[in-house]
């Protein structure tokens, strides 16, 4: 041994002194359990039990069952525990600088994504030390009658685009990633229209309506009117004001008046033709 140089003796073994060596410490282990880790700084450079080289001052994570006892030029900085995924809930996870995470992924210093329990492999999530969590979020379930918008949204690259919004249709169950938000009420309900319902529609930008599986194009501030029965489903380019009935019905022939102006003066046109026909062959 040269001077300066320091070591340890683990145990279990019995150790006598020496007047050429002092003893500067008595080194505990820490026991760890499956949904822990211990998270380690090197003092100096060196050598970590996977027999990766460590550098002065960085950290890293001890991923073992039982008990760990750190090296001269180790020391513990704290137990980090799991946290349990289920399908019901879901991280936000943020990047504190740029490294590549135990799935092979490069993550860029600020980046945040999510993480399920389908990227890990025994339900048990525990944070690398350039990761921590943000957030936990619950499970979004959609019927097959509702809808929500959301803020914000993440692409597949997982890309915010920022000022945009988007529209899940159910049925369907989802997690809300880094950097969205719900819009409005979740869920919302789409409009049933009865054969005797309508609602009245307004185009805020172009697109094509394809309401009733039919291709037409909108233009920005064209009016319409949908009919039943259907199901209304609300677009981000049109606004819909209200909801109404027909004038008239005859639910036995299928006959619906929506626009009582016109019809009823042809209505009362026709009967006022019939009824001249009538007495004039009667006189």
């Amino acid at each position: 041994r040269n001077a300066g140089e320091e070591w340890l003796f683990p145990g279990f073994a019995t150790y006598y002194p020496q007047v050429e060596v002092e003893i500067v410490n008595t080194v505990k282990g820490t026991v760890l359990k499956s949904s822990q880790a211990l998270k380690v700084k090197a003092r100096d450079d060196c050598i970590d039990y996977q027999g990766k080289r460590r550098k002065a001052g960085e950290q890293w994570m001890v991923n073992i069952v039982g008990c760990y006892l750190p090296a001269v030029n180790e020391e513990d900085v704290e137990i980090v525990n799991a946290t349990i995924l289920t399908y019901k809930n879901a991280l936000h996870i943020r990047a504190k600088a740029t490294f590549i995470d135990g799935r092979g992924t490069e993550r860029k210093a600020g980046e945040e994504w999510l993480v399920t329990y389908k990227d890990v492999e025994t339900a048990m999530f525990i944070p690398d030390v350039n990761e921590v969590i943000t957030k936990t979020v619950n499970l979004i379930s959609l019927g097959p009658h509702d809808y929500c918008m959301i803020k914000d949204p993440v692409d597949e690259n997982n890309k915010p685009q920022l000022g945009s919004r988007m529209i899940i249709r159910g049925r369907k169950t989802f997690f809300l990633k880094p950097g969205e938000t719900i819009d409005g009420a979740c869920p919302q309900k789409s409009i049933m229209l009865g054969p005797r319902d309508a609602i009245w529609v307004t185009a805020t930008q172009q697109f094509m309506d394809t309401h009733n599986k039919k291709n037409v194009l909108r233009k920005p501030g064209q009016e319409w009117i949908c009919y039943g029965p259907a199901e209304y489903w609300p677009t981000l380019e049109s606004r819909s004001h209200s909801k109404f009935q027909s004038f008239i019905g005859v639910e036995i022939l299928g006959i619906y008046i929506f626009h009582p102006g016109r019809w009823l003066v042809l209505f009362i046109a026709m009967i006022a033709l019939w009824m001249n026909r009538f007495f004039a062959n009667i006189i």
